[in-house]
């Protein structure tokens, strides 16, 4: 009878001292016992190869700002920006005729004009 009384019971045991449970694959997602290195190993495997300053959650989050909209904020401080490119910056914004100008084909548009409206009338 002393024996049994060592034992735990079946329905929700309180163990005591340091059990162990065999560490379940990595690819475990079931109902297995989780050891502390299984979720040491899963840890690590989440946090990789980040720097220690943003290797938690809260770090990341205050490193983007607490912005929950990150990415749309970005693309949208992106899309204004224009290359420092000297003639890419001096066409941004032009429509199609100041395009034209810019490049300094309207002479030679008019003189195909002309030549197509000759050929056509005559």
């Amino acid at each position: 009878m002393g024996e049994v009384q060592t034992k735990a019971p079946l329905d929700s045991p309180a163990l005591t001292g340091t059990p162990t449970a065999p560490m379940p694959e990595t690819t475990a997602a079931g109902i297995e016992i989780a050891t502390a290195a299984f979720v040491v190993a899963k840890v690590a495997q989440l946090v990789g190869s980040a720097p220690e300053a943003l290797d938690t959650l809260q770090e990341l989050a205050d490193a983007l700002g607490n912005d929950p909209n990150f990415a749309i904020t970005v693309l949208n401080k992106l899309a204004g920006k224009q290359p420092l490119d000297e003639t890419l910056t001096a066409l941004s914004g032009k429509s199609a005729d100041g395009f034209i100008e810019y490049i300094s084909l309207r002479e030679t548009i008019n003189h195909a004009a002309d030549a197509l409206h000759k050929s056509q009338n005559g």
